[in-house]
């Protein structure tokens, strides 16, 4: 993974975080290791004078995965949401296709056989047990996400990832009690082939463990919109309004502190504070500063090609302007940008949806 931080005011500094993360290989294995490098400084490429001296940044190698503020469970998810254990079935009588359904933390995954989006009885059994554990008092979403194997086409596969969602889906409404059901909101997401499951790596030993739908409850719309916004390179507002809460125990740079980002993507982040150091490590990084959205994606569009940008922000860009250059520079170097945008208004996403429709991109808005 590669990590860079945008500090821009009158001008724009850049600086690049090489990462790397070695996994294990093991047929029945989900779990990822992480190989820590030694500290290594790299230095900005500047050119034509932007920048100086003063705004290279230290950075350091080996990062592939960040963890989340509430201790063990999986990114997005809440510690404690689970009243009480949940067991699922054992499944050897079906045979090596069905893999046993897990929790981890407080996310359950149903498992399904090839080309497959049928439940069986004891998939129904699981699920029934997951949510009569959940603390529905407690409860203020559930996210449910689908996921397909490598073998088809990928939008066979984004359909079939969806038709798994959606089969959960409709047993998890019919076992929430109805006062629960009517006041949260549950949420569908098909990643089909596009996005590895938490912890699950790119094998052809894994096929089996990517056929599956997750429950997560409590999930929040930062981590939602990434899961539906996958790219090669994200571009993320740091600037001070990061710290407001995005659900009641995470504020909003909490929530990228804790998203798994694909492990060959580029990082960068931008605020319109100039005095504060770059530690090149999210997990260290704070919010602080205003938003020169236009400036640092103008930067980033002109250093990338053939590529893909994600931009999550939720103010409007202290700065005015750029955006036919950023339209033009993106279409020269084949560049698709989408945006990520919270409590925007209709007028700043008019000019967001402009530089993504324009770069074959798309745009997806919150109100949070």
């Amino acid at each position: 993974m590669r990590i860079s931080r945008i500090l821009t005011g009158a001008a724009v500094m850049t600086a690049l975080l090489l990462g790397t993360v070695g996994c294990t290989e093991d047929e029945d294995s989900t779990s990822r290791n992480p190989t820590q490098a030694q500290p290594n400084e790299v230095l900005a490429d500047f050119q034509n004078g932007i920048g100086s001296k003063a705004d290279l940044c230290q950075m350091v190698e080996g990062f592939g995965q960040y963890t989340p503020k509430t201790g063990s469970a999986q990114p997005g998810t809440s510690a404690g949401v689970l009243t009480k254990p949940v067991r699922t079935e054992d499944t050897k009588s079906r045979g090596p296709a069905h893999l046993r359904n897990s929790v981890d933390g407080s996310v359950l995954s149903i498992f399904y056989t090839l080309n497959s989006d049928t439940l069986y009885d004891n998939d129904l059994r699981d699920l029934k047990q997951y949510i009569r554990a959940l603390d529905t008092d407690n409860l203020s979403s559930l996210v449910i996400e689908g996921y397909a194997g490598p073998i088809g086409s990928d939008a066979d596969n984004e359909a079939l990832a969806r038709k798994r969602a959606e089969s959960v889906e409709k047993y998890v409404r019919a076992y929430l009690p109805r006062s629960v059901r009517d006041n949260i909101d549950i949420t569908v997401v098909s990643l089909g082939e596009s996005k590895l499951p938490p912890g699950v790596e790119d094998s052809p030993n894994t096929k089996r463990q990517r056929r599956r739908a997750r429950v997560i409850p409590e999930r929040n719309v930062i981590q939602i919109g990434l899961d539906e916004l996958p790219a090669r390179n994200y571009l993320l507002d740091q600037s001070g309004s990061m710290k407001d809460l995005v659900n009641s125990e995470m504020t909003k740079w909490e929530a990228i502190q804790a998203y798994q980002f694909p492990d060959d993507s580029k990082i960068w982040s931008f605020s319109g504070n100039r005095s504060r150091t770059c530690t090149g490590d999210l997990s260290q990084e704070g919010p602080d500063g205003g938003t020169p959205l236009f400036e640092s994606l103008y930067k980033v569009v002109s250093e990338s090609k053939n590529t893909s940008i994600t931009v999550l922000t939720d103010g409007q860009a202290s700065e005015n302007g750029l955006a036919d250059d950023i339209i033009r520079e993106a279409k020269a170097r084949d560049v698709k940008i989408n945006f990520l945008g919270l409590g925007l208004s209709d007028s700043y996403k008019g000019v967001l949806d402009q530089i993504a429709l324009a770069t074959g991109g798309q745009g997806k808005y919150y109100t949070q």
